[in-house]
């Protein structure tokens, strides 16, 4: 421990909280850090407190015994901390009308309907989409239609079911909006009214554990929100869950994420379908490739032109917010899933001893993006970049980060730097086509598209790319030919 850490432990005891917080990691699948041990050290002498017993003794049990259901779920109650609010982040929600909900009212409709909102705290998420449903979908009561929220933490979920809330939670939302989805109790909060409760219930549900009990019925979701939760995982339990949550959904399936989380589904077999300054990630009803009938077209052309990759038009304004009811609200912190510590608080930056290399201050840059510090990150980024100016990679995760603040016309100007030193990049290839769809560049897009998939058809099936996190080239060059048939092209 170092002396800013504020608490003191014998060198056993510092050994044991090591230990139960790689527990805690494996169980909870949150990352644990020394920055963080002073949450878990904070939670072992409140528990210890309940059980009348030592902390260092229950934590010596725990971290060498291994942790039991119900200290698993004791925990959790005290390392997560929900943040929410209704009708949070607009856009997306937007888009989820648009892109989802749109095909109910001019098709037809399916037998059955689910979605499932993985990490939803004290249920305001799925609250806002049952809203959503009952106002676009008027025969609702004739449709099998069931939201379900899930959570780690037992004390949120009984909020939830309460369906009670303050002003916290509706802020930024009209008193008009408010008076006509909830009713007032006499205590001066709000509760949601029965007809938007009817399709939604709660359980309690880890996204760490082997397998997932949804619906008794042992039905799927058709759609999948899981927002502000990824982005407090380990890259490997991340990974882990997106391709899980690919595997549960359906053919034609959504998943829904929040804006800062969208560099995660980068490496991943979803599909990002932009909409109006919004991404979601569908599942393309593609036919998974075997090792017999993979075949490889020939490469569309035989050399790259660098001139031809690097043209980009200019980056178009976002078209300004409309509809109902989303009123963006003032800007508030994300969730925290382990509460941060004050400034004045801090130990050292991750790996400033090591700051010399281009491959710390990557590390170090992946570290602060993955906690939403994002100035930090670039800037960390930008020392890799300056470190060696050859580097394609230090281009390609600053423009990661410039994505995820928003900052689209930096993010391309970036990643066309990262092409200019490697023409072969084919994630920086793949990155521009997400951010050219986005903004409404068709054309930018399918070109970029069409570069990535020739580069991708010279490559084995099981190639790992360079910032692919893992990725193979037989696996995009699936998404990049599902995303060229896709209707948005059209």
């Amino acid at each position: 421990m170092t002396q800013s850490s504020r608490f003191i432990l014998s060198p056993e005891a510092e050994q044991d909280l090591r230990r139960l917080g790689l527990l805690v990691e494996k169980r909870l699948g949150l990352v644990f850090s020394e920055k963080r041990s002073r949450d878990l050290w904070q939670a072992m002498l409140s528990l210890a407190a309940l059980a009348q017993r030592s902390p260092t003794e229950l934590m010596h049990k725990w971290a060498n015994e291994g942790l039991s259901e119900a200290a698993t779920t004791a925990l959790a109650e005290y390392l997560t901390v929900g943040e929410t609010y209704f009708f949070r982040e607009p856009k997306t929600l937007r888009a989820f009308e648009e892109l989802v909900l749109k095909r109910f009212t001019s098709g037809k409709k399916p037998e059955r309907f689910r979605i499932w909102c993985a990490g939803c705290s004290t249920g305001e998420e799925a609250y806002t989409l049952s809203i959503i449903l009952h106002r676009l979908l008027p025969d609702i009561r004739s449709m099998d239609v069931s939201i379900l929220g899930t959570d780690i933490n037992p004390r949120v979920l009984e909020k939830a079911r309460r369906g009670a809330y303050s002003s916290w939670s509706f802020r930024g939302l009209e008193k008009s909006l408010k008076e006509r989805f909830f009713e007032p109790l006499d205590d001066g909060s709000w509760s949601v009214k029965h007809l938007f409760r009817q399709r939604v219930s709660f359980s309690l549900l880890n996204l760490a554990d082997d397998e997932w009990r949804l619906w008794d019925d042992g039905s799927h979701p058709d759609v999948l929100f899981c927002r502000n939760v990824l982005i407090y995982f380990s890259a490997d339990q991340r990974k882990n869950v997106v391709f899980r949550f690919h595997s549960l959904l359906p053919p034609e399936g959504w998943l829904v994420v929040a804006p800062c989380e969208s560099s995660a589904l980068l490496a991943s077999k979803f599909t990002p379908v932009h909409h109006d300054g919004a991404t979601l990630y569908k599942k393309q009803a593609v036919p998974e490739p075997t090792e017999r009938d993979v075949s490889f077209p020939e490469p569309l052309f035989s050399a790259l032109p660098v001139g031809a990759m690097l043209d980009e038009a200019p980056m178009e304004e976002e078209p300004a917010e409309t509809g109902f009811p989303y009123e963006e609200p003032p800007f508030l912190a994300a969730e925290t899933f382990l509460e941060t510590v004050p400034e004045d608080q801090e130990d050292e930056e991750p790996g400033e001893a090591l700051s010399e290399t281009v491959g710390a201050c990557l590390q170090n840059a992946r570290i602060l993006a993955d906690k939403g510090r994002h100035d930090e990150a670039l800037q960390w980024a930008l020392k890799a970049k300056d470190l060696d100016r050859t580097a394609p990679e230090p281009l390609y995760l600053a423009a990661l980060i410039s994505s995820e603040t928003g900052d689209e016309r930096e993010a391309a100007a970036s990643l066309r730097s990262a092409l200019f030193l490697a023409p072969d990049f084919v994630m920086a290839h793949y990155a521009l086509a997400s951010l050219a769809m986005k903004s409404g560049r068709d054309a930018d897009s399918e070109r970029h598209l069409r570069n990535a998939e020739a580069l991708l058809s010279s490559l084995p099936p099981d190639a790992p790319l360079r910032e692919g996190d893992g990725l193979c080239a037989g696996d995009l060059l699936q998404t990049v030919r599902g995303l060229r048939r896709n209707s948005i092209f059209e």
